[in-house]
C-alpha cells in the first residue's frame, strides 16, 4: 500500500476541517478585495487613458468586474483541484467562502444609496466566482480526493 493510499484512508479530523474552513474564510475575505481593487484600478487607468465618458466607462468597469469574478472562480477551482488530490475536501469550505460576501452584504445593506447600489463592491464578484467554481468542480467539490 502506498503512502497516498494510506493518507486517503485516514479520515479527516476536526482539526483538518477547521484549517480548511479558516483558510476559506480568510481567502474569501481577502482575495475578492484584491481582485476588485485591481479591477477598479485597471478600469480607472483604461477610462482615463482612453478618455472614455460614462457611455463607455461603465461597460469597461463591468467587464473588469466580470473578469475579477472569473479569476476568483479560477483560483478557487485550482486550489480545490490541487489540494483535493492529496486530502479529502470538506463540504464546509463552501459556507466558509460565503462568510465574507454575506457579512459584507449585511453590513452594506443599511448603507445603500436610494438607487440600491451596494457600498461593498466585492459582494457580486465573490458570489459569482464561488458559484462558477462550485458548478465547474462537479464531483470534485468535496469528498474523496480528486
Amino acid at each position: 500500500m502506498s503512502e497516498i493510499a494510506v493518507i486517503q484512508d485516514v479520515p479527516a479530523g476536526w482539526g483538518r476541517k477547521l484549517a480548511w474552513c479558516l483558510g476559506a474564510v480568510v481567502a474569501g475575505g481577502f482575495v475578492p478585495w484584491v481582485l476588485v481593487l485591481l479591477a477598479i484600478g485597471a478600469g480607472m487607468f483604461v477610462v482615463a487613458t482612453l478618455g472614455f465618458g460614462e457611455t463607455w466607462g461603465v461597460p469597461t468597469y463591468l467587464v473588469l468586474m466580470a473578469l475579477a469574478a472569473l479569476v476568483y472562480a479560477g483560483m478557487i477551482y485550482g486550489v480545490i483541484r490541487v489540494f483535493g488530490f492529496r486530502a479529502k475536501v470538506p463540504w464546509l469550505i463552501w459556507p466558509a467562502l460565503m462568510v465574507a460576501p454575506l457579512v459584507g452584504l449585511v453590513l452594506a445593506s443599511p448603507i445603500t444609496d436610494p438607487r440600491d447600489v451596494l457600498a461593498n463592491p466585492t459582494v457580486a464578484p465573490a458570489v459569482i466566482g464561488i458559484a462558477i467554481a462550485f458548478v465547474t468542480l462537479g464531483k470534485h467539490r468535496w469528498g474523496r480526493p480528486a
